[in-house]
């Protein structure tokens, strides 16, 4: 699972905000975690190069996402961020959608769990990911977005477990920097977000990637729609080998330092994400490049590039 630091300042965790040694305020520290696998026969269909802990184990057990809350709080993890259905109201669910949305809700109701952030996975739902492009000037795709927004706010948004920052819940937009014309519909969204709940979105973007230049994002049009984050899901690519493998620390923290001062100048947290490693050559073939995990020494080289994001961010913001 990737691992990211968010906020740290006014965080909401249950009754109050963690603290750390010398009562000082720690950042919060999370990780994306995969609910739907296992929906699909992926422990038969995709060939892996490392076993978990528990075997090939069923996300649809209770027993099983109990011990993954725990090891998390026994990691001082805070949240885990998970993917939903973004089924609206009144919308006939497919079957998947629907065990998909009863895990979510299973999570949420761990009594001694981390909490629990949503991410729109907007592609599953709305367009081809392939295109890459997603269209809010399209009424259909907007109308569906604010729909599945809304029924979040009232289903999931106000859940003791659910992650809330200065109040505000958290929502995690993946691909974010494939989306087109989204300014005028996201607004029109977090106003029924902000009807339904009495609280603004703290809202945290996809959209740190190698390219295009950091200076040719869309800073106003994240401004406007009150962006409070941008991170990057997953820095690795395969049409970059040179930035991969025993360089990608240090090339994916210089990348997260591009973006940094433009989010800080807009008001913007950078949400950095760190990974234990990266190899996907029994999927995608042999020539790829990898990012070796080195028996934990990629992650440990990863976390010394970024934490003076933790240091720094509050300082500013």
């Amino acid at each position: 699972m990737a691992v990211m630091i968010m906020d740290t300042e006014g965080r909401e965790m249950g009754n109050g905000v963690r603290k750390g040694a010398g009562h000082q305020e720690v950042p919060l520290l999370g990780a994306y975690y995969y609910n739907w696998y296992n929906l699909d026969d992926q422990w038969s269909h995709h060939p892996r190069t490392h076993e978990p802990e528990l075997g090939a184990y069923d996300l649809s057990d209770r027993s099983t996402m109990q011990k993954h809350h725990e090891w998390a709080r026994q990691s001082n993890i805070d949240f885990f961020i998970m993917p939903w259905s973004g089924v609206g109201e009144g919308e006939q669910a497919p079957e998947r959608d629907v065990e998909i949305d009863r895990r979510v809700e299973e999570h949420l109701t761990m009594k001694q769990g981390v909490k629990v952030a949503l991410m729109y996975t907007a592609f599953d739902i709305l367009g081809d990911a392939s295109e890459n492009d997603l269209d809010l000037s399209v009424r259909k795709n907007c109308d569906r977005l604010k729909d599945h927004w809304e029924y979040a706010a009232k289903h999931y948004f106000s859940k003791d477990n659910y992650l809330r920052i200065h109040g505000s819940p958290v929502l995690y937009v993946y691909g974010f920097r494939w989306y087109r014309n989204f300014q005028a519909c996201m607004q029109e969204a977090q106003s029924r977000i902000l009807s339904a709940t009495s609280h603004k979105l703290y809202l945290v973007v996809d959209t740190i990637w190698w390219y295009p230049a950091p200076e040719q994002a869309d800073w106003k049009g994240m401004q406007a729609i009150n962006v409070s984050g941008i991170a990057g899901y997953n820095l690795y690519d395969a049409a970059q080998p040179s930035k991969m493998g025993l360089s990608f620390a240090w090339e994916a923290a210089q990348l997260l330092h591009d973006f940094v001062s433009l989010a800080w100048d807009h008001g913007m947290m950078v949400v950095p994400t760190v990974m234990p490693g990266y190899d996907d050559r029994r999927r995608g073939g042999s020539g790829r490049p990898t990012v070796p995990r080195a028996r934990g020494a990629e992650l440990a080289h990863q976390w010394k590039q970024l934490l003076w994001f933790s240091v720094c961010q509050p300082k500013i913001l």
